[in-house]
């Protein structure tokens, strides 16, 4: 499966996706991903965090196919 990730915030965040037991994909600090990540079956979730606690604006798209 592969999965859209388009993710903007106004301040740094830090994005992962997550499986089970370990983290498929680290794109660290950031304020812009714009990616296709390939996926595989069971689940997974995408964590976004903002460890600063600053006030952030977020737009996220994401797209499976």
């Amino acid at each position: 499966m592969n999965l859209t990730v388009k993710v903007s915030s106004n301040v740094p965040v830090e994005v992962k996706i997550v499986g089970d037991k370990d983290v498929l994909r680290d794109f660290g600090w950031t304020k812009k991903i714009d990616t296709i990540v390939e996926l595989p079956k069971g689940k997974w979730k995408v964590v976004i965090k903002n460890p600063g606690n600053e006030k952030a604006t977020l737009d996220i798209e994401l797209k499976g196919s």
